[in-house]
């Protein structure tokens, strides 16, 4: 009967100053401060647990990063239905379909283009949150990390590069063998 030997690795990770030690078996690599090397250090402090990406960039609140069109945008746009609405009626009174085909087609896509831009009431709608800007930034971070680690240390940087999940939740899931432990200091 064959025996599975399951090694257990024990790397480290540690702030020293303006850098950060990353020792893994006999290597090291130093890697010059950045937000992706502190949520990297944070996910591996805590393996299996997922953590919201506003968790780590620290944003307190809720904010949009403002409408899809601005007001004179919008205002350009119904003027231009307005123009468009007068085409087609001038058109058919001629009985020019190309013409009022035409411009039948362009309110079209300006009418899809507002409806998107401005919700129920008139409202205007938001480009995007908080939060999906963390998800973003937390991502970029993170992938610009590890692939900093991988032109070090390949195998590391695979290890990273398949078990750090991104996300909305992001978290570090080592999987069951080899088992990687880390220790983390970055008071």
């Amino acid at each position: 009967m064959d025996v599975v030997i399951r090694q257990q690795c024990t790397n480290s990770f540690r702030r020293e100053g303006e850098y950060w030690s990353l020792t893994h078996a006999a290597d090291v690599v130093r890697l010059k401060h950045s937000k992706g090397v502190r949520y990297l250090a944070e996910l591996l402090s805590r393996p299996g647990v997922e953590v919201h990406t506003m968790q780590l960039t620290a944003a307190v609140r809720q904010s949009s990063l403002g409408p899809v069109l601005d007001g004179q945008a919008k205002a350009a746009y119904r003027a231009r239905i307005e123009d468009l609405r007068e085409v087609i009626a001038e058109a058919e009174s001629f009985h020019d379909i190309v013409r009022a085909g035409a411009a039948r087609s362009e309110l079209d896509a300006l009418a899809r283009q507002l409806a998107y831009a401005v919700g129920l009431g008139g409202r205007d709608r938001q480009t995007g949150s908080a939060a999906e800007k963390a998800r973003i930034n937390v991502t970029r971070a993170l992938r610009t990390t590890i692939a900093r680690i991988g032109q070090t240390l390949p195998v590391l940087g695979h290890h990273l590069d398949t078990s750090v999940r991104t996300g909305a939740f992001v978290s570090y899931q080592p999987g069951p063998a080899p088992a990687f432990t880390w220790q983390c200091d970055w008071s």
